[in-house]
């Protein structure tokens, strides 16, 4: 039945293929999106800003938030809506079309007279966890993915990512033809070598004097379904202690949860005291990019997140909080690697564990060696310029 269900499909978009053939495509003219069209991050927009200051060429970014397009078009940037009629217009003449997550980070249109643009997908990180998600997607999604990979014949053109071994992994997922990779370094990555402002740090900085920043960026377990789960009570969290230990270092502690957790792991915030040095950051406060205030991180706590990758490019220290690695990997997604082996840092069991790594890691630094080595095997670069690099491939294709 599935040949059949495609043989009908192919027929009745047949005259569509043949409309997107005769729509001239503008090589000048690159389309952005990013999350649905909900959110401004990632490597779409690092990648969307680079472009907006190249002379002659036109970025646009396509959302859905009023926000963002009141926001970008306050810039002087080019933003418009999914389905109005410049998004629709720059859609179908677009010679390249960015995504950094799936097929909805931007308009429909995008896709509907394709055979002469380029789908480059920039992707959101470098794979630590199997690539399970297919998984957890609607039926409707299922659907929707059928109907674009029968049509498109293609899940992209390129996708651009950080390493030989990234793209292997990748692939084990995606399943395409292997010149489709490029090594350039991820686009959000430059933002970490060229000292992004940050409006939330610098807000904080009017209420509490500090030096050092420790970020705390823990990863969404699928695991529990456990409503009442949480990462503070669970494994016996401490503010009092944790703020001695920030006041003695002059530091603060920045608490970034995955958007999916914040439901669930919300009353603990309520007990945080409104003078503690341990603060909780809303998405809309920082506009859902990390990576401004990464780059002035000093060190990072992190469990299972991709993050650490892009953070290894600094050299600078990383506590992980593997408190629950065993039902992670056994119950959740799982590791592609060995995980003692590729994490170059002290692993916490628990919070009174990681307060006492941190005490020391503020005063001496034994993984350097390891980061690095860590580092130059998932990170081909590590000089900022993955914007250009992958603009100097894509000119001229």
């Amino acid at each position: 039945m599935n040949w059949l269900l495609k043989i009908s499909f192919d027929l009745l978009i047949l005259p569509l293929k043949i409309i997107g053939l005769l729509i001239p495509k503008n090589k000048k003219v690159w389309v952005f999106g990013c999350s649905s069209g909900d959110y401004y991050k990632d490597n779409s927009k690092y990648l969307f800003e680079f472009m907006s200051r190249i002379t002659g060429y036109k970025a646009i970014w396509l959302t859905k938030n009023k926000g963002i397009y009141k926001k970008l078009n306050n810039q002087g940037k080019n933003c418009f809506y999914f389905y109005s009629l410049q998004g629709i217009f720059y859609s179908l003449i677009a010679k390249y079309i960015f995504i950094s997550y799936s097929y909805d980070d931007v308009g429909f249109f995008c896709y509907l007279f394709p055979q002469r643009t380029k789908i480059v997908q920039l992707y959101h990180g470098t794979p630590l966890k199997r690539l399970e998600i297919e998984k957890n997607r609607s039926i409707l999604n299922k659907i929707t993915k059928f109907i674009l990979l029968s049509y498109l014949g293609r899940k992209f053109d390129f996708m651009f990512n950080t390493s030989d071994i990234a793209t292997e992994k990748l692939n084990e997922f995606f399943k395409e033809n292997m010149e489709k990779y490029i090594i350039s370094g991820y686009p959000r990555n430059d933002g970490l070598f060229h000292n992004s402002d940050s409006s939330f740090l610098n807000k904080l900085k009017e209420k509490i004097i500090f030096e050092k920043i420790v970020f705390y960026l823990p990863t969404y377990r699928e695991y529990s379904d456990d409503k009442n789960f949480n990462l503070f009570d669970k494994f016996s969290f401490n503010e009092d202690k944790l703020n001695k230990i920030l006041e003695d270092n002059n530091a603060i502690f920045l608490i970034k949860l995955h958007p999916n957790d914040y439901t669930r792991t919300k009353y603990i915030f309520k007990k945080i005291s409104s003078n503690s040095r341990v603060i909780v950051i809303d998405d809309l406060e920082i506009e859902s990019d990390i990576y401004p205030i990464l780059s002035q991180t000093n060190i990072l706590v992190t469990d299972y997140s991709s993050v650490y990758f892009d953070f290894l490019l600094l050299d600078r220290p990383i506590i992980f909080s593997a408190f629950d690695r065993k039902e992670y990997e056994g119950l959740d997604r799982g590791f592609y690697f060995n995980y003692e082996e590729i994490t170059p840092g002290l692993k916490a069991n628990n919070w009174g564990d990681l307060f006492v790594f941190l005490e020391d890691i503020f005063k001496v630094d034994n993984f350097k060696n390891e980061r690095i080595k860590i580092s130059n095997y998932f990170n081909k670069y590590n000089d900022g310029m993955a914007c250009e690099r992958i603009f100097n491939y894509l000119k001229d294709k």
